[in-house]
């Protein structure tokens, strides 16, 4: 053994060995404890600092990419559909109107035909 290694084991007590080694357990039994809490630490930064490209891609989807804001095109589109009704109303008052045309002119070939026979 070299001198300087004799010269400190010379000096160390075996009281001193055993409060370093009940040291060194009690360090490692903290760690081993104290790993999960350390390890959800370690993620949660790593979360942190993926958060500005998560929020960037919710930002993204999200916003409106037109020129307009969305209750503008909401209201156009609104509008459309009150159109669309009214037309479907014109639509359905035409139909109403023809189909009675269309029975009374029925009324009058069944009439005729009647007639001939």
């Amino acid at each position: 053994m070299p001198p300087e290694v004799q010269a400190f084991l010379a000096e160390v007590s075996g009281l001193q060995i055993i409060i370093w080694g009940g040291v060194a357990i009690a360090a490692a039994v903290g760690i081993y404890k104290a790993w999960p809490v350390i390890r959800r630490f370690v993620r949660t930064i790593d979360a942190l600092g993926d958060l500005p490209d998560f929020m960037e891609r919710i930002r993204h989807q999200v916003e409106n990419d037109h020129d307009t804001n969305l209750r503008d095109e909401i209201s156009q589109v609104l509008d459309s559909l009150n159109d669309m009704t009214g037309q479907i109303a014109r639509l359905a008052d035409w139909q109403k109107k023809h189909e009675g045309k269309s029975d009374a002119a029925l009324a009058r070939i069944h009439a005729l035909e009647a007639k001939e026979k």
